[in-house]
């Protein structure tokens, strides 16, 4: 995947969340040496979604693994 098209799907994630009522969502995503990449799921400090904390990582080896588990864990919502 390019840089464009991780932005892009960043902004997909932050979309949804959006639309699963998230307040102030935001997605960043960060590459390792040596070990799994992560993308972090961040919400309002004042208004925590992800099981009361602001904050949720997901790890993943490629970018489209790491993109699919984070639209997956945002629509099931078990948050």
């Amino acid at each position: 995947m390019t840089t464009e098209q991780i932005q892009a799907a960043l902004d997909e994630l932050v979309t949804a969340m959006m639309g699963k009522g998230i307040v102030t969502p935001r997605a960043e995503y960060t590459i390792k040496s040596g070990c799994e990449s992560t993308i972090w799921l961040w919400s309002d400090r004042d208004a925590p979604a992800f099981d009361g904390e602001y904050l949720h990582q997901i790890n993943g080896k490629t970018p489209d693994e790491l993109i699919a588990n984070a639209r997956a864990y945002i629509d099931a919502g078990d948050y």
